[in-house]
């Protein structure tokens, strides 16, 4: 894949990653959720069972190979090791993506993971059928409660990395893994101080974002952090992350995003799957017109 813009029929374009709603499908019930009643708010595409399916990931990686510039592509829920169509699941797919040129990435609560039989299995599957490398975004925190509070470790975390250490150099380097944590007003919403040290010794990333009022994160709206704000009493504990979010949010402003049978653009642009190449023909005619 090329690094920066790319061209399509002789355009420019402008997209490093790509983002794919896979499925709503979950196994947990996280009072902080972006998604209520099985629907994303302001994604009309999104309903209770929606699930991109393996026919429409097929046109779509042909679609994107086009474009020449995208780099990753990004898997997000629900929960995405549930992922299952057309006797494909959900490892099948991360070495198509990564046979197809990209570098997947998926955000996963850990539960597929938290049996190290399990987690050997699905890594193992990844490394034998990929050399690219897998991106793997661990949500923990004090909302999806899947760490031992008191020991200030995750089962799940423990297992990827111990499945990590146990590989050769070339297929460590294969594998990169952070936690993706989110955070409220409340303090109590953070991790603890120890634990954090304790896998960042472990060579973890960390990343920690705002909960966002929308979905069932509604009924806790006055514990979101305005993140429009940069002032302590708006933003409570989220204040001291503040800067490194919106860093990480500059990362993903050359994106396109899939859900089911549309692309969303940056600029709110939407195109149908199967007609991309037609759209971005359109939007560089000089008499095109704003979709």
């Amino acid at each position: 894949m090329q690094k920066g813009g790319g061209k399509m029929a002789g355009m420019p374009v402008d997209i490093s990653r790509l983002f794919v709603m896979l499925l709503e499908q979950c196994n947990f019930s996280c009072g902080h959720c972006a998604w209520k009643d099985g629907r994303l708010e302001g994604q009309p595409a999104t309903h209770p069972g929606y699930k991109v399916s393996y026919a429409q990931m097929r046109t779509c990686l042909t679609e994107v190979q086009e474009l020449q510039c995208v780099q990753r592509i990004h898997f997000s829920g629900g929960e995405t090791t549930l992922w299952k169509d057309a006797n494909k699941d959900f490892v099948d797919l991360l070495i198509e993506v990564a046979a197809a040129g990209f570098e997947p990435s998926f955000i996963t609560n850990g539960s597929s993971f938290g049996r190290y039989d399990k987690c050997q299995e699905f890594l193992e599957r990844y490394l034998s059928g990929s050399n690219r490398t897998l991106h793997i975004s661990h949500s923990l925190d004090t909302f999806h409660g899947n760490f031992h509070a008191r020991k200030g470790r995750a089962k799940s975390l423990d297992n990827l990395i111990r499945f990590g250490k146990g590989q050769r150099a070339e297929k460590q380097d294969l594998l990169h893994m952070e936690v993706n944590a989110c955070i409220s007003k409340d303090p109590d919403s953070l991790l603890p101080k120890d634990m954090i040290e304790y896998y960042r010794s472990q060579g973890i990333g960390f990343l920690f974002c705002p909960v966002r009022p929308s979905g069932k994160a509604k009924s806790i709206s006055h514990l979101c952090p305005n993140t429009d704000s940069d002032t302590p009493e708006e933003l409570g504990a989220f204040y001291p992350f503040l800067q490194q979010y919106k860093d990480y949010m500059k990362s993903w402003s050359r994106c396109v995003s899939l859900y089911g049978e549309k692309y969303q653009f940056p600029d709110g642009k939407v195109a149908k799957l199967r007609e991309l190449r037609e759209f971005l023909v359109d939007s560089q005619s000089p008499t095109s017109t704003p979709a």
